[in-house]
C-alpha cells in the first residue's frame, strides 16, 4: 500500500524527479513517498541513439516508490543510491550501465526486477534486501563486485550467464524458489557461506575460475554442477551434500579432503548408484591422506594395500596381478620341465607344453587340483605357494569387488 502512516515526512510526485534528472541537478531525498510511473526512454531530451544518459548523482533513502520505474537501456554517470528504499511496482534496469557504485542496500522489491543485460562498471551493493517477485540478471556483468549479503528472494532468480569479474557475495542469503547460474561466470572469489537454498539450483556449465565457499550451506533440493568447471579450491565444510549432483571428476584437484565432507560425497554418490565418483572419490581421498602420512611400517602397509585392490575400490588391480601370477608360475614350470603327465599313481616325464603347464598353473592358482598333472621335487612346494597366493587374492579379490558396490 502506497500510503503514509506516520513512516514518511513528505509526499511527492516522480516529476519533480523528473526535472532534476533533466537538468543534471544532485538528488537527494530521504523519508519520501513517491508517486507516479517512470519512463526514461519516453523523455527524448535525455536519449542519444539507442541510450539515455543520466548525469544526475542521485541519492534516495528510506522512501516509497508507488510507480513502475524503467530505466532501459540508460547510461547513469555518477554515483546512484536507493538504500532503505520500496519498490512497490517493478523495476527495469535492463541493457544499462552503471560507471560509478549502485547502491540498494536493505531495500525491497514488492514486484519483477530486471537487471538483464546491465553492466556494472564498479561495485554493486544489494546486502539485506529483499525481493519478492521474479529477478533476472540474466548476462549482467559485474566488473567489480556483487554484494548480495544478507538478501532474500522469495521467487525465481534468474543469473544464467552472468559475468562475476570481481567478488561475488552472497553470504547469509536465503533464496526461496528456483535459481538459475547456468553459463555464468565467476572470475574472482565466490561466497556462499550459510546461506540457505529451499529449492532447486543449476549451476550447469558455470565457470569458477577463483575460490569456491560453501561452508555451512543448507541444500534442501537438489544442486546440479553438470559440467562445470573449477579452477581454484572448494569448500562445502558443514554442507549437506545429499542433494548435490557433482562430478567427482570436476573437483578432485580442488575439494577440500577433510574427512567429513568426503565422506558425505561418497553417501552422496552411492544414494545416486554413481559406484564409479564414489570409489574414486574414497581412493583419492585415501591416497591423499597416504601422501601426508609420516614414513612408518602403517604407510608401507598402505601404499601395498594401494598397489594390491587400490584400497579395496580397484578390484581389477587384482585381476591383473592375478594373472601376472598365473602366467609366472606356468612360466617357471614349463622352463624347468618340472611337470609329470598321466594319471595317479603312474605319472611319467614327458615333455609337456607351455599351454599344459598354464592350464595347472591356473588350475592350481583356483584351487582345483588336476589329475592329469603334477609337480616333482621342491616344484611342488612352488605350486603349493601359488595355491596360497590364489587363495589370498582370489579372496581380496572378492571383497574388493563387493565393497566397490556397497
Amino acid at each position: 500500500m502506497c500510503d503514509n502512516k506516520r513512516e514518511f515526512v513528505d509526499r511527492i510526485k516522480i516529476d519533480e524527479i523528473e526535472e532534476k534528472i533533466l537538468s543534471g541537478d544532485q538528488i537527494i531525498l530521504n523519508e519520501k513517498i513517491i508517486d507516479g510511473n517512470f519512463n526514461i526512454n519516453k523523455i527524448s531530451a535525455m536519449v542519444v541513439g539507442d541510450k539515455a544518459i543520466v548525469t544526475s548523482p542521485i541519492s534516495i533513502s528510506n522512501s516509497k516508490f508507488c510507480g513502475s520505474l524503467n530505466f532501459q537501456n540508460a547510461i547513469f554517470k555518477s554515483k546512484i543510491s536507493f538504500n532503505g528504499v520500496t519498490f512497490l511496482d517493478s523495476l527495469d534496469f535492463s541493457n544499462s550501465e552503471f560507471i560509478e557504485d549502485v547502491y540498494f542496500g536493505s531495500s525491497i522489491f514488492q514486484d519483477n526486477v530486471y537487471f538483464s543485460e546491465a553492466k556494472f562498471k564498479r561495485f554493486a551493493h544489494f546486502w539485506g534486501s529483499k525481493f519478492y517477485k521474479e529477478v533476472n540478471f540474466i548476462e549482467a556483468i559485474f566488473f567489480e563486485g556483487a554484494d548480495f549479503r544478507s538478501t532474500k528472494f522469495s521467487q525465481d532468480l534468474n543469473f544464467a550467464k552472468a559475468s562475476f569479474k570481481g567478488y561475488a557475495e552472497f553470504a547469509g542469503s536465503i533464496f526461496r524458489k528456483y535459481v538459475n547460474f547456468s553459463n555464468a561466470e565467476f572470475v574472482k572469489y565466490a561466497n556462499f557461506e550459510k546461506s540457505r537454498f529451499l529449492h532447486n539450483i543449476d549451476f550447469v556449465e558455470t565457470n569458477f575460475l577463483e575460490k569456491l565457499n560453501f561452508i555451512e550451506t543448507s541444500f534442501e533440493r537438489d544442486v546440479v554442477f553438470l559440467d562445470s568447471v573449477f579452477k581454484d579450491k572448494i569448500s562445502f565444510k558443514k554442507t549437506n551434500l545429499k542433494y548435490i549432483d557433482i562430478q567427482w571428476s570436476s573437483i578432485r584437484n580442488y575439494t577440500e579432503y577433510d574427512t567429513k565432507t568426503i565422506l558425505a560425497l561418497i553417501e552422496n554418490y552411492k544414494y545416486k548408484d554413481n559406484y564409479k565418483d564414489a570409489n574414486n572419490c574414497y581412493y583419492d581421498f585415501r591416497m591423499q591422506k597416504l601422501r601426508n602420512r609420516k614414513l612408518s611400517s602403517k604407510k608401507i602397509l598402505d601404499y601395498l594395500a594401494c598397489f594390491i585392490w587400490g584400497f579395496g575400490v580397484k578390484p581389477e588391480r587384482i585381476l591383473l596381478i592375478s594373472s601376472l601370477l598365473v602366467f609366472s608360475f606356468a612360466f617357471i614350470f614349463w622352463e624347468s620341465s618340472s611337470l609329470l603327465t598321466g594319471r595317479p599313481p603312474l605319472y611319467n616325464n614327458t615333455d609337456s607344453s607351455f599351454v599344459d603347464a598354464f592350464s595347472y598353473s591356473l588350475n592350481i592358482f583356483v584351487a582345483k587340483i588336476p589329475t592329469d598333472l603334477k609337480t616333482k621335487d621342491i616344484y611342488l612346494y612352488i605350486a603349493i605357494l601359488e595355491g596360497l597366493l590364489g587363495w589370498l587374492f582370489l579372496g581380496v579379490m572378492l571383497n574388493a569387488t563387493l565393497r566397490s558396490k556397497k
